[in-house]
């Protein structure tokens, strides 16, 4: 049976960085009494001929130098089976595969929150602060859950580990009940949830959380302002002032243009604007 080491879907970066020891030479020499010379080919053969003799399976020579000289791509068990049982050993003796400090190809794709975040909706009693925590809190356990190292999370997500710590525990307070009060709610919109599309809640892979919240902000105000009818509604059903939504809407605006021009860094949201707050470290760069 023939097993790829590295497999068809991993990439070439996650290849390169794999860190993968094969030391087959190196442990028949130092634990076997085997004493190898200068004529590699003849070494292969010498190895061969003991495993023909101690397991009756024959092994081409010009294979046996290959593992001897370098690292296979492939492990095929009708070739390491009469190695391992003609030297007594186990194949992780001679080869071993550790974690890669390289974060997981997944965590560096686009970052798919949907399942996380049903109903996609803000809830009839859930202000847009408290949706956005929930949104976060969502964002954030989706990366953990594929990769629980938890700096390359927060480098993922443009954060440093402490910041996206720091974070995370706002959200989880956050999340609860934080909703406006009903007397200064309209009657027609009391109780009626703010539906949305689902593809919005997608991190792409270029984009890091703050950027993916502003995004999602700004679709839900605008949202919210289609279906109330007004800002002065829409303020009132989001949890602000119409003051506030307005600025918040244009310092989200002013972010969306600044992250379409070359080299441009976003601009910040003012903290008494910010969804949970917490200050990112900048765009994600692994």
């Amino acid at each position: 049976m023939e097993l790829n080491l590295l497999g068809p879907c991993v990439n070439s970066r996650v290849e390169k960085t794999m860190p993968l020891t094969w030391k087959l030479k190196q442990w028949l020499t130092r634990n076997c009494g085997l004493t190898l010379t200068t004529n590699r080919l003849k070494n292969a053969q010498v190895i061969a001929d003991i495993i023909h003799r101690r397991t009756g399976y024959k092994i081409k020579t010009r294979t046996v130098h290959n593992l001897l000289e370098k690292q296979p791509r492939t492990f095929d068990s009708r070739i390491l089976q009469p190695i391992c049982d003609a030297f007594r050993c186990n194949l992780d003796n001679f080869f071993t595969v550790t974690p890669s400090s390289a974060p997981p190809a997944n965590l560096l794709n686009d970052l798919d929150l949907e399942p996380r975040i049903k109903p996609y909706a803000i809830a009839d009693n859930e202000c847009l602060r408290s949706f956005i925590a929930r949104v976060q809190l969502a964002a954030i356990e989706e990366a953990v859950s594929i990769c629980d190292n938890y700096p390359l999370v927060a480098r993922r997500l443009g954060y440093t580990r402490t910041a996206l710590h720091d974070l995370h525990a706002r959200a989880q307070k956050t999340t609860g009940i934080n909703q406006p009060a009903p007397d200064k709610r309209t009657q027609n919109t009391f109780g009626v949830p703010i539906p949305l599309p689902p593809a919005i809640f997608r991190i792409k892979a270029n984009e890091n959380l703050n950027a993916f919240i502003r995004r999602v902000q700004l679709a839900v105000i605008l949202q919210t302002t289609s279906l109330e009818g007004n800002k002065r509604l829409a303020a009132l059903r989001l949890g602000y002032s119409r003051t506030s939504l307005v600025t918040l809407i244009s310092n989200l605006r002013s972010s969306e243009i600044n992250l379409r021009r070359p080299n441009a860094r976003p601009r910040p949201v003012p903290a008494e604007h910010s969804p949970v707050g917490g200050r990112a470290s900048g765009p994600s760069r692994f």
